[in-house]
C-alpha cells in the first residue's frame, strides 16, 4: 500500500517535470515564432564574444550574490533553507518579476516556494519583508543621497515634485505607525488562538532578524 503511494507519487512528480519542460518547449517555440530571427543574429554577430562572455558572467555573479544575502537574511529569521532551495526561490522569483504580470510579483513566487519548504514558514515570511525593506531603503538612501549631493541636478518643474514626494513619503509613514498603534489591540480582539500563534511566531522570526544587525548591513 505504502509502496504504491509512493509510486504514484514518484510518477505524478515525473509527470509535472514533464510538464515544465513541455511548456518551456512551447513559449520558446512561440517567441522563435514571432521574432525576426534575421535581425536578432545581425544584433548578436555585433556583440563581441568576450564582451558577451563578461556580462554573462558578471550577471551571474550578481545573481549569486543575491541568493547568498537572500538566503542569509531569511535564515537569521530561522527559515532553515539550504542554499539549492534558497536558489530556486531567487529564481523563481526572478522569473516572476521579468515575465509574469506584475500583479503576481516575484516577492509572491519566491515566497510561494520558501513557504512550502520551509520548517518554520513565519521566518520565510519575516526574512522576505526585511529583505524587501532593505532593498527598498537602500534605493531610497542612494535617491536621497543624490538629491543632497546634486540639488541643481534635477530640472526646476521637477524639484517641487520631488520635495512634495518626499513629503508625502514620509508623512504617509508616519501615518501607518501611528494607525498601527491605535488599531493593533481592537484587530487582535475577539481572533482565534491559531491566528495569535501564528502572529507570535511572525513576530518572533522578526526580532530574530532585528537580533542580527551584522546580517541586515
Amino acid at each position: 500500500m505504502i509502496g504504491a503511494h509512493h509510486s504514484e507519487k514518484r510518477n505524478r512528480g515525473r509527470f509535472l517535470i514533464a510538464l515544465r519542460w513541455l511548456a518551456a518547449a512551447a513559449v520558446i517555440g512561440v517567441l522563435l515564432h514571432f521574432l525576426p530571427l534575421h535581425l536578432l543574429a545581425e544584433a548578436i554577430r555585433r556583440v563581441p564574444a568576450t564582451t558577451f562572455l563578461a556580462i554573462l558572467v558578471g550577471y551571474l555573479c550578481a545573481h549569486a550574490v543575491g541568493i547568498a544575502k537572500w538566503r542569509m537574511v531569511v535564515n537569521a529569521a530561522g527559515a532553515q533553507l539550504d542554499l539549492r532551495t534558497s536558489a530556486r526561490c531567487y529564481t523563481g522569483g526572478l522569473f516572476a518579476t521579468l515575465f509574469l504580470p506584475s500583479i503576481i510579483g516575484g516577492d509572491v513566487v519566491r515566497l510561494a516556494v520558501g513557504l512550502r519548504r520551509s520548517p518554520n514558514p513565519a521566518a520565510v515570511l519575516a526574512g522576505n519583508v526585511a529583505d524587501r525593506f532593505m532593498d527598498v531603503a537602500a534605493q531610497g538612501g542612494l535617491v536621497f543621497v543624490g538629491i543632497l549631493l546634486l540639488p541643481g541636478s534635477l530640472p526646476a518643474s521637477l524639484q517641487g515634485q520631488a520635495q512634495r514626494a518626499l513629503i508625502y513619503l514620509g508623512a504617509g509613514f508616519a501615518a501607518l505607525l501611528v494607525l498601527g498603534f491605535f488599531l493593533y489591540r481592537p484587530l487582535m480582539r475577539g481572533r482565534s488562538v491559531r491566528f495569535r500563534r501564528r502572529l507570535a511566531r511572525l513576530r518572533h522570526a522578526l526580532r530574530a532578524v532585528s537580533g542580527a544587525p551584522h546580517i541586515l548591513l
